[in-house]
């Protein structure tokens, strides 16, 4: 199983050339993770009444088989309170997940799922 990536953007505009070019994930700071998928996140969020992405994505490629989404820095927050609630398999991923945070902050996360 493929886990979603986790991208770094302080300038939301450089993300549009997603549309044109999903291979543009080499220009960004970012992280593949092994099994967390963003539904993980949201599940986890939603027990606490949380949004872990804002609700339209930035871009959505239907065609092209993926959605790149904003994460919320509440969101980002109710992972880390909670980590050690996901399954043990997960654990490595959300440590990998907290050091990207520590390291750009949970300002201008995105992340990026494939479907």
């Amino acid at each position: 199983m493929q886990g979603d990536t986790f991208l770094f953007a302080p300038q939301p505009e450089t993300l549009q050339i997603f549309h044109d070019d999903i291979e543009a994930l080499d220009d960004f700071e970012h992280i593949d993770l092994e099994v967390v998928l963003v539904l993980d996140c949201e599940v986890m969020c939603r027990n606490s009444e949380i949004n872990f992405c804002e609700r339209e994505p930035i871009i959505f490629d239907e065609i092209g088989g993926f959605a790149m989404m904003k994460v919320t820095g509440e969101g980002l927050r109710c992972i880390l309170e909670h980590k050690r609630d996901f399954e043990q398999e997960q654990h490595k991923d959300i440590q990998q997940l907290e050091s990207f945070i520590a390291k750009h902050g949970e300002e201008h996360i995105y992340v990026l799922s494939t479907f």
